[in-house]
């Protein structure tokens, strides 16, 4: 039996490449293993999807760039919010287009992934923006939003370097100095810089 909201994307998305000649991914392309249900590729393009329609009526970088102007270190995790995006219709209960309905009711972009997006991708945009328009205030307030704002990410290699990094473990750290333990972790995995306790710590039990 063929899901309703399934057949009506297909509709859809028959009609579109009908007019645009895309071509489309592969099975094979889709990368799923050992990946969270929560983080499949298909509950993420469902939540961006529902954040562009629910803001389609405005322009994301002025939206976002007035919200940065008056921001401070201690509500910027409140300017983040609106990335957040609710669980709705077909996608409260599954993972997949067709996977049986074994979803629990979470959100789409949670508060964390919002914040990931809000440091990675808004900010950076923001202050590139901030600086070719002259706009000083702003570009100074996002600098300083960077290295004074509380970081709410947590993912396997800040965890990690937490570990290593003894002081890096006590309370809440700025984006900047998790930002920076994330660089560190990456430059030493890449260079091999086989003189770092860092690097060695990360390498045992890999060979």
């Amino acid at each position: 039996q063929v899901v309703p909201f399934v057949q009506r994307l297909e509709n859809l998305w028959a009609e579109f490449q009908s007019k645009h000649g895309t071509v489309p991914m592969k099975r094979n392309e889709w990368k799923l293993f050992r990946m969270r249900p929560d983080n499949f590729p298909t509950i993420r393009i469902a939540g961006f999807s529902m954040f562009l329609v629910q803001h389609r009526h405005e322009e994301l970088l002025p939206f976002f760039m007035s919200r940065i102007e008056r921001t401070t270190p201690a509500t910027f995790e409140d300017c983040a919010s609106p990335l957040t995006v609710r669980s709705f219709g077909h996608w409260s209960e599954h993972y997949l287009l067709e996977d049986g309905g074994r979803r629990q009711l979470s959100d789409l972009i949670g508060r964390q992934r919002a914040f990931e997006i809000m440091v990675n991708a808004v900010l950076p945009v923001a202050a590139l923006y901030a600086r070719k328009k002259g706009l000083e205030d702003v570009h100074q307030n996002i600098l300083h939003l960077y290295q004074t704002a509380a970081s709410f990410e947590e993912n396997s290699i800040v965890n990690y370097m937490k570990k290593q990094i003894k002081k890096a473990a006590k309370g809440k750290r700025s984006i900047q100095y998790v930002q920076g333990l994330i660089q560190l972790y990456k430059r030493c995995t890449e260079y091999n810089c086989a003189d770092c306790p860092v690097f060695e710590k990360s390498m045992e039990g890999k060979n």
